[in-house]
């Protein structure tokens, strides 16, 4: 038996209602380290193409941080930052303009490694290296960088991390969160991803 016998339908395109996929084929987030290196996102501009010049249909990127509070490594807090992801964006669209690339928003919240570190309250984590500042209604919305994402030529963002700052996650557990409903993150993001496009 042929691996298109016992998948028959991995090459067929995939709609999704709000996406359509050409197969479905996915490549998961990988980091790659680049982010800080010289030519860095040159280098991670021609790995991403390759990958659709193989024939996947999308593309999920290593983490980026929205911002200087959420950790280290490649960031996606300002225009010009944008602008270095679109070199990305571009060349797997130039390789394959099927192909959906999408960015991983990592936002490590209170591990973040950094005095800068946020989360809903100012509560240490007991792996994290700092007490993290409390968000308020103006951080909350600092936080939210897919709205950049979609700016880099983006099809759309994930955004997620372990014990970091995620809807549903430590915003929501009491014991990390005294601010109260008003300050929990999964109220202002839209389900943790922006629109396809």
């Amino acid at each position: 038996m042929t691996g298109a016998d016992r998948y028959p339908h991995v090459f067929s395109p995939l709609d999704l209602g709000f996406v359509r996929l050409k197969n479905r084929i996915l490549m998961g987030s990988m980091h790659t380290g680049l982010e800080e290196a010289e030519n860095g996102f040159e280098r991670m501009a021609e790995y991403f193409a390759e990958r659709a010049r193989g024939g996947v249909a999308m593309i999920i990127t290593g983490g980026i941080a929205p911002n200087t509070e959420a950790g280290v490594g490649g960031k996606l807090s300002c225009p010009a930052e944008a602008d270095q992801h679109r070199l990305i964006t571009a060349a797997v669209h130039g390789a394959d303009p099927e192909v959906k690339i999408c960015l991983q928003i990592l936002h490590t919240g209170p591990l973040a490694g950094t005095v800068a570190c946020v989360a809903p309250s100012a509560v240490k984590s007991r792996i994290g290296r700092f007490t993290p500042n409390a968000l308020d209604e103006a951080g909350i919305e600092k936080q939210l960088a897919f709205l950049l994402a979609r700016g880099a030529g983006a099809h759309d963002c994930h955004h997620g991390a372990p014990g970091g700052l995620c809807p549903g996650h430590r915003a929501a557990a009491p014991a990390f969160n005294g601010a109260g409903d008003h300050q929990q993150p999964h109220q202002h993001a839209s389900g943790g991803r922006s629109g396809a496009g």
